[in-house]
């Protein structure tokens, strides 16, 4: 204790720096003076020694040139991957069209989508007017993963974006929110739920989510403007889904304690 007391009140913060470091990265004096007097929290210092210490070109030339330095741009800079930090990226954060805080999210996503699907698409995303806005509707647009189940002549798998913005507009339910949607377009696409379209005398629409890996259990199904349905159209959907072995035919409303507690309410 005594000499973290001595060194933090009598040494010069550069051989501070160098004492714990073994060196004295590029422009941390500037950088640490543009932080101002108010001390910050200690993740914004480490991740600021983390980018100064890669040594990058572009990245101490922004140090350099901005007149304060934001905590969300430290952060955001601190998690861009390996040579994501060119001029181009740069560009993005200095004319306000990617935030500093979602610049590691959005250079990670942008390096996996040009593995997936392409420079072209890549372009696209960062000629965009507002490039995060442009990157999550190509992600949305991306194909649905292969349903639980192939289904039957009435009861089909919407294995689309577009075929849920349609089966929306259909029921004309709360998934015609854009916002909705997408949430439930996301959930798809990283597997946590599908939605299947009955095409019965009265139709319904089916939100099944899985169970680990038991299979998948009926979370909700409705009728146009969300009502519930008729006795006979439950029974007429149930009868099907008894022919998947992996598709639960009972929905969870149905799966529920004598306390009144679900089966699977593992909150």
């Amino acid at each position: 204790m005594a000499l973290a007391h001595k060194l933090l009140t009598y040494t010069r913060g550069r051989d501070l720096i160098f004492h714990a470091y073994g060196i004295v990265p590029q422009g941390v004096m500037r950088a640490l003076a543009k932080l101002g007097a108010v001390a910050r929290s200690a993740d914004v210092y480490k991740c600021l020694i983390k980018v100064l210490l890669a040594n990058d070109k572009a990245v101490a030339k922004l140090m350099h040139h901005v007149p304060r330095i934001e905590d969300e741009t430290i952060r955001g800079l601190a998690m861009l991957p390996p040579g994501m930090t060119t001029k181009s990226t740069l560009d993005l954060f200095r004319s306000g069209r990617v935030p500093g805080q979602a610049l590691g999210y959005f250079c990670w996503t942008l390096r996996r989508l040009e593995q997936l699907a392409g420079a072209e698409v890549i372009a696209q995303i960062l000629q965009a007017p507002v490039p995060l806005v442009e990157m999550r509707r190509v992600v949305l647009a991306m194909a649905f993963p292969e349903a639980p189940w192939p289904g039957t002549t009435e009861l089909k798998p919407l294995r689309s974006e577009s075929a849920l913005y349609e089966a929306a507009a259909m029921f004309n339910n709360c998934l015609t929110g854009s916002r909705v949607r997408s949430d439930a377009v996301l959930k798809v696409l990283s597997g946590r739920c599908y939605f299947y379209l009955w095409e019965g005398e009265e139709r319904a629409l089916l939100r099944f989510e899985p169970l680990g890996t038991v299979g998948w259990y009926l979370e909700e199904i409705r009728g146009v403007q969300n009502r519930s349905l008729s006795p006979k159209t439950s029974a007429e959907i149930a009868s099907t889904l008894t022919e998947s072995a992996i598709l639960a035919p009972v929905s969870s409303e149905d799966w529920v304690l004598s306390t009144g507690e679900p089966y699977w309410d593992f909150d």
